[in-house]
């Protein structure tokens, strides 16, 4: 019985360190506060690098976030936010798969203090050709309570 565990705890090692990545860079996060004394705006900006990883098939997996928060200063209605993702995944040799996501989200009030607009786009390419390319407009009414 022993050795039937024993076996079993090298098989899985085995396997664990088959599928472990590789980081290439570190994630970090940077955080920036602006105010604009002049038009009174305060902007927050994170910036997140989630990191860089190979994994053993030799896939590269490249993420980075920003979001940039803005509002003026006693005007509530004013705030938007801002989210922008990047995403590249590919082979270290490029031949056969390099795709680039981006996404950008803007969240805001428009035309009146009761209607939130909500942008997004979305753009996927593959070896630097156009995969994918959508945007979404859209607005829905703020609940009052």
């Amino acid at each position: 019985m022993k050795n039937i565990q024993q076996e079993m705890i090298l098989i899985f090692l085995k396997f664990v360190k088959e599928f472990q990545k590789n980081d290439l860079r570190d994630s970090s996060i940077n955080r920036f506060r602006i105010f604009d004394e002049i038009s009174e705006i305060i902007t927050l900006k994170i910036n997140e690098d989630c990191d860089s990883s190979e994994y053993p098939d030799g896939l590269i997996w490249d993420e980075t976030t920003e979001s940039i928060y803005t509002i003026k200063k006693n005007d509530p209605q004013s705030v938007r936010i801002e989210i922008n993702r990047y995403l590249k995944y590919y082979f270290q040799d490029q031949s056969t798969i390099k795709v680039d996501i981006k996404t950008k989200s803007i969240m805001f009030t428009k035309n009146s203090p009761s209607t939130y607009e909500v942008e997004h786009q979305l753009n996927i390419n593959n070896k630097d050709q156009i995969f994918f390319d959508k945007n979404w407009n859209l607005s829905f009414p703020r609940i009052n309570n």
